[in-house]
């Protein structure tokens, strides 16, 4: 899925509430997932971003990876970043 919802002619200074969202990002696309998919309110819109975090050894690569197989599976472009943070 590819959107070009980018617009230049957006004053500077100019109000959130007065932005006007595209429609194309306001749809729902459904993971498959049940419980992912409840999570966030039957699927994802389009350029969400999305921080997990939980302790190690929980399972969070094992859903983001599962999540992934399942989006990519349905023909959407997923983008996978993980980073580890150290105490140290």
């Amino acid at each position: 899925m590819k959107l070009n919802v980018r617009n230049d002619n957006i004053p500077f200074g100019t109000s959130i509430r007065s932005v006007k969202v595209p429609s194309q990002l306001k749809v729902k696309y459904p993971s498959g997932i049940e419980f992912i998919d409840d999570a966030f309110g039957n699927g994802f819109t389009p350029s969400t971003v999305t921080l997990f975090t939980g302790e190690p050894g929980a399972g969070k690569t094992t859903l983001m990876l599962t999540l992934a197989d399942a989006l990519a599976g349905q023909g959407y472009c997923v983008y996978f970043n993980t980073a580890e943070e150290s105490s140290n």
